[in-house]
Protein backbone atom coordinates (compact mmCIF):
# COMPACT_ATOMS: atom_id res chain seq x y z
CA UNK A 1 0.00 0.00 0.00
CA UNK A 2 2.66 2.70 1.05
CA UNK A 3 4.45 1.90 -2.15
CA UNK A 4 1.46 2.09 -4.55
CA UNK A 5 0.92 5.58 -2.54
CA UNK A 6 4.63 6.51 -2.97
CA UNK A 7 4.65 5.95 -6.95
CA UNK A 8 1.19 8.26 -7.30
CA UNK A 9 3.47 11.26 -5.52
CA UNK A 10 4.69 13.61 -8.26
CA UNK A 11 8.27 13.95 -5.93
CA UNK A 12 9.01 10.32 -6.09
CA UNK A 13 8.13 10.66 -10.52
CA UNK A 14 10.62 13.42 -10.33
CA UNK A 15 12.98 11.17 -8.85
CA UNK A 16 12.62 7.85 -11.16
CA UNK A 17 13.04 10.57 -14.37
CA UNK A 18 15.77 11.53 -12.56
CA UNK A 19 17.08 8.44 -12.47
CA UNK A 20 17.54 9.27 -8.40
CA UNK A 21 15.43 5.93 -7.65
CA UNK A 22 14.45 2.61 -9.57
CA UNK A 23 11.05 1.02 -8.59
CA UNK A 24 12.42 -2.45 -9.41
CA UNK A 25 8.83 -4.17 -8.07
CA UNK A 26 8.34 -6.45 -5.08
CA UNK A 27 11.51 -8.30 -4.19
CA UNK A 28 12.81 -10.72 -1.21
CA UNK A 29 11.00 -12.38 1.24
CA UNK A 30 7.60 -12.51 1.95
CA UNK A 31 6.65 -10.32 4.90
CA UNK A 32 3.83 -10.87 7.12
CA UNK A 33 1.29 -8.18 9.51
CA UNK A 34 1.74 -7.88 13.15
CA UNK A 35 -1.25 -6.57 15.65
CA UNK A 36 -0.14 -3.35 14.74
CA UNK A 37 -0.93 -3.85 11.08
CA UNK A 38 1.91 -1.65 9.99
CA UNK A 39 4.58 -3.39 11.32
CA UNK A 40 5.69 -6.57 9.31
CA UNK A 41 7.56 -9.89 10.50
CA UNK A 42 9.15 -12.66 8.67
CA UNK A 43 9.95 -15.65 11.29
CA UNK A 44 13.48 -15.90 10.13
CA UNK A 45 14.45 -12.05 10.47
CA UNK A 46 15.89 -10.74 13.92
CA UNK A 47 13.90 -7.31 13.05
CA UNK A 48 10.61 -6.46 11.83
CA UNK A 49 10.01 -3.45 9.67
CA UNK A 50 7.55 -0.68 10.49
CA UNK A 51 6.17 1.23 7.93
CA UNK A 52 3.31 4.30 6.68
CA UNK A 53 0.35 3.34 5.91
CA UNK A 54 -0.97 6.10 4.23
CA UNK A 55 -4.74 5.48 5.48
CA UNK A 56 -6.84 6.82 8.37
CA UNK A 57 -6.66 4.35 11.18
CA UNK A 58 -9.23 5.81 14.15
CA UNK A 59 -9.28 9.42 12.47
CA UNK A 60 -5.51 9.68 12.24
CA UNK A 61 -2.96 8.59 9.55
CA UNK A 62 -0.46 6.36 9.95
CA UNK A 63 2.67 7.96 9.08
CA UNK A 64 6.24 7.84 10.45
CA UNK A 65 6.99 11.49 11.68
CA UNK A 66 10.46 12.21 11.50
CA UNK A 67 10.26 12.73 15.35
CA UNK A 68 9.19 9.18 16.02
CA UNK A 69 12.31 7.83 14.22
CA UNK A 70 14.80 9.45 16.65
CA UNK A 71 12.49 8.59 19.27
CA UNK A 72 12.44 5.25 18.83
CA UNK A 73 16.39 5.34 18.99
CA UNK A 74 16.13 7.14 21.96
CA UNK A 75 13.84 4.70 23.79
CA UNK A 76 16.69 2.10 22.95
CA UNK A 77 18.85 4.44 24.68
CA UNK A 78 16.38 4.45 28.10
CA UNK A 79 17.22 1.25 28.79
CA UNK A 80 21.04 1.58 29.63
CA UNK A 81 19.90 3.65 32.16
CA UNK A 82 18.42 3.22 35.63
CA UNK A 83 15.24 2.23 33.67
CA UNK A 84 16.86 -0.87 32.48
CA UNK A 85 18.11 -2.27 35.29
CA UNK A 86 14.50 -2.01 37.06
CA UNK A 87 13.96 -4.11 33.44
CA UNK A 88 16.52 -6.84 34.68
CA UNK A 89 14.84 -7.61 37.91
CA UNK A 90 11.87 -9.00 35.77
CA UNK A 91 13.52 -11.47 33.20
CA UNK A 92 10.02 -12.44 31.61
CA UNK A 93 9.23 -8.91 30.50
CA UNK A 94 10.61 -6.79 27.99
CA UNK A 95 10.37 -4.13 25.93
CA UNK A 96 10.38 -3.88 21.58
CA UNK A 97 13.13 -1.70 20.97
CA UNK A 98 13.69 0.80 17.44
CA UNK A 99 17.24 0.25 17.21
CA UNK A 100 17.33 1.52 13.75
CA UNK A 101 15.65 3.19 10.78
CA UNK A 102 15.99 4.36 6.75
CA UNK A 103 14.76 7.29 4.83
CA UNK A 104 14.63 9.26 1.81
CA UNK A 105 15.82 12.98 2.66
CA UNK A 106 13.04 15.15 0.89
CA UNK A 107 13.70 18.41 2.52
CA UNK A 108 12.19 19.66 5.62
CA UNK A 109 9.30 16.99 5.69
CA UNK A 110 8.66 13.15 5.29
CA UNK A 111 8.72 11.77 1.95
CA UNK A 112 7.01 8.81 3.14
CA UNK A 113 9.99 6.48 2.77
CA UNK A 114 9.89 6.08 6.49
CA UNK A 115 10.97 2.66 7.74
CA UNK A 116 11.36 2.09 11.17
CA UNK A 117 13.57 -0.80 11.83
CA UNK A 118 12.24 -2.78 15.17
CA UNK A 119 13.65 -5.65 17.20
CA UNK A 120 11.76 -8.91 16.46
CA UNK A 121 10.77 -10.49 19.50
CA UNK A 122 8.69 -13.20 17.09
CA UNK A 123 12.61 -14.47 16.19
CA UNK A 124 13.63 -18.53 16.07
CA UNK A 125 13.03 -19.65 19.07
CA UNK A 126 11.68 -16.97 20.66
CA UNK A 127 8.49 -17.15 18.48
CA UNK A 128 6.21 -18.48 21.12
CA UNK A 129 7.39 -16.40 24.29
CA UNK A 130 5.86 -13.20 23.31
CA UNK A 131 2.25 -11.83 24.76
CA UNK A 132 0.38 -8.93 22.87
CA UNK A 133 0.05 -6.86 26.21
CA UNK A 134 -3.05 -5.52 24.43
CA UNK A 135 -4.57 -8.97 25.02
CA UNK A 136 -3.25 -8.40 29.30
CA UNK A 137 -4.78 -5.21 29.61
CA UNK A 138 -8.59 -5.92 27.10
CA UNK A 139 -11.80 -5.52 28.88
CA UNK A 140 -13.28 -8.62 29.77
Amino acid sequence: LQAEWLLHQPYVQDWIDQGVLEYIGPAGKYYMATSSLRTLYHPKSKYMLKFSFPVKVTNSMRINKLKELESGLEGKEMLNTAIGEVLDKFPGFDFICDPAFITLNYGAKESGFEVIIRENPFYSEHANDATLIAGLVQDA
